[in-house]
């Protein structure tokens, strides 16, 4: 029997189907950080988004032997997380604004949403490739990227010069470039 680390998406939707726990791991590691950053591009508050995504799990499982095939499970996530952000909004906003307005604010609030939808791709495919690095250039990525720090901060933290730094940088954006050349990496200045 596979370990649950071990299993692909057609395995993984057979066991979500049969009620394994094993299938709906296998969801959860793969979409729960991508789902949580989507909610909280939508939401500008990370308990809320935690929430929202941890809560389309619990749907997933209840509405498990519903689904199709393993191939929507990913957008129906995404779909679910998306309506309960933007039911989340519209209900906020009502408070705030009233009946006058609401449509044109649901209208904004989902062009938004596709927006944060295609970003939060493009950062999960990021991410992925990021981890195909070698060491060093990872970690002087995920350091001045992912945790905002300067280039005197990497320097001093992992003991090398400045200028090691600098070229180790522009070995990872190289190396992240020619892995992903469909995907716009301006997008990697947003961080």
């Amino acid at each position: 029997m596979p370990r649950k680390h071990d299993i692909d998406a057609e395995d993984a939707f057979r066991y979500l189907q049969q009620g394994r726990e094993e299938g709906l791991d296998h969801y959860f590691r793969a979409h729960y950080r991508p789902l949580s950053y989507f909610a909280y591009k939508l939401l500008e508050d990370a308990s809320l988004a935690e929430e929202m995504a941890a809560e389309a799990f619990v749907k997933l499982w209840e509405r498990r032997t519903s689904l199709s095939g393993a191939a929507g499970v990913k957008a129906w996530l995404f779909r679910t997380v998306r309506n309960a952000c933007l039911d989340h909004l519209r209900a906020a906003r009502r408070l705030r604004i009233g009946r006058e307005g609401l449509e044109a604010a649901s209208e904004a609030a989902g062009a938004s949403a596709l927006h944060y939808l295609i970003e939060t791709e493009m950062v999960q495919q990021v991410l992925i490739q990021l981890e195909t690095l070698p060491d060093g250039s990872r970690e002087i990525f995920r350091l001045f990227y992912l945790e905002d720090k300067n280039l005197k901060e990497i320097a001093e933290e992992l003991q090398v010069s400045v200028s090691t730094v600098k070229s180790q940088k522009a070995r990872a954006l190289e190396l992240l470039r020619r892995k992903l050349p469909h995907l716009c990496l301006t997008l990697l200045f947003l961080f």
